[in-house]
């Protein structure tokens, strides 16, 4: 995982299953093969506007499952691409001199199952 710094706000993540509860492979006669070592990418842009920090991001499914053989994805997609995009914003209010309530908001798709989800957030 790349973070970003200032001078490169971009943010860079590679993910990749190597044990436990991964999608299985499909072998040409119909039993189960081996696990697919699912990989996931996502690249982030992130910004500061007023004390609120922003972070838009797309991550997509590396992996390409057979259809035609009953594979489907660990993300539950039925091939390559993306399943993530979205854009996050947080911010600490004031609540005493001394404390500040960490708070988030979350706008999220994944445009292959054609869902959205909003995330709200908060830390003690």
């Amino acid at each position: 995982m790349f973070n970003g710094t200032k001078k490169i706000p971009l943010t860079f993540m590679f993910a990749m299953n190597c044990f436990g509860f991964d999608s299985k492979k499909v072998n040409d006669d119909g039993t189960q093969g081996d696990i697919f070592y699912t990989k996931y990418i996502e690249l982030g842009y992130k910004k500061t506007v007023k004390d609120i920090d922003l972070n838009a991001f797309i991550g997509a499914a590396v992996d390409d499952p057979d259809e035609k053989k009953g594979e489907s994805g660990f993300y539950a997609n039925n091939s390559a691409g993306i399943i993530n995009l979205g854009i996050k914003a947080s911010k600490n209010i004031k609540i005493t001199p001394d404390y500040y309530l960490p708070v988030q908001a979350s706008l999220i798709t994944n445009p292959e199952a054609e869902k959205i989800y909003l995330v709200f957030g908060i830390s003690f």
